[in-house]
């Protein structure tokens, strides 16, 4: 779905679930992002605004990248690797998404459309690991978002949003999808949703009548230059 650019506006919707949701029934959320400077403000704009302790012990919003350090990367690996961690939302680059097992994952979102559809299948695979995990994937679209970044064609269709997501994922490696497949995409069921979509569009819906400030200095996506990814 269509965003603004705006971290402080695309982001509103995260700290409304996090505030509103009892801590036991939080799912556990991956937030992709191709750019550093994007999820660093992210990350700061959530805890800011959730009331997270800096140097908790026991963090509910985690961030991981290529230069977070070690120590706390094998923490946040720990913890997402156990059923019972208390990790519930990671703000990530794609470090966090190969040769890694996660536990849990009920929902991947990307902040932007990724390079290729091979490093979109290696994020969105860390959801649904378990058979019993019903897990969904977001794309959010922002204005630039492809500025200073080679994207294969595969992913520019997905992000046109005009045929089938999973079949046009599915061809790109050679492979059809299964005829009759319930809860595709949003492309061929336009009215199918999840709670974490539902709380985009509602965050939407009510901003029309607020106005929002970048007074916490939180970039914008068209102000800053894209950087590769980490």
């Amino acid at each position: 779905m269509k965003v603004t650019g705006s971290i402080l506006q695309d982001f509103r919707w995260l700290t409304t679930y996090i505030n509103l949701t009892a801590e036991a029934d939080l799912p556990r959320i991956l937030i992709f992002f191709a750019n550093i400077n994007h999820l660093v403000d992210a990350y700061q704009y959530v805890t800011l605004n959730t009331r997270q302790l800096v140097g908790s012990e026991t963090p509910k919003i985690v961030m991981y990248h290529l230069i977070t350090d070690s120590a706390i990367k094998s923490r946040i690996l720990s913890d997402l690797g156990n059923p019972n961690g208390f990790v519930r939302v990671s703000l990530c680059s794609s470090s966090l998404s190969m040769g890694i097992n996660l536990v849990n994952i009920q929902y991947v979102v990307h902040y932007g459309v990724p390079t290729t559809a091979d490093c979109f299948l290696q994020e969105t695979g860390r959801a649904s690991r378990e058979a019993s995990v019903h897990a969904h994937s977001i794309l959010l679209k922002f204005p630039k978002m492809k500025a200073g970044r080679k994207v294969d064609e595969t992913m520019k269709d997905y992000a046109k949003g005009e045929t089938c997501l999973r079949g046009l994922l599915l061809r790109n490696f050679g492979c059809s999808k299964p005829a009759g497949q319930q809860a595709c995409c949003d492309v061929c069921d336009p009215h199918l949703s999840c709670h974490v979509k539902s709380y985009i569009v509602q965050s939407y819906e009510s901003s029309l009548t607020e106005s929002f400030s970048d007074s916490l200095s939180i970039a914008s996506v068209g102000d800053v230059d894209d950087v590769p990814d980490l």
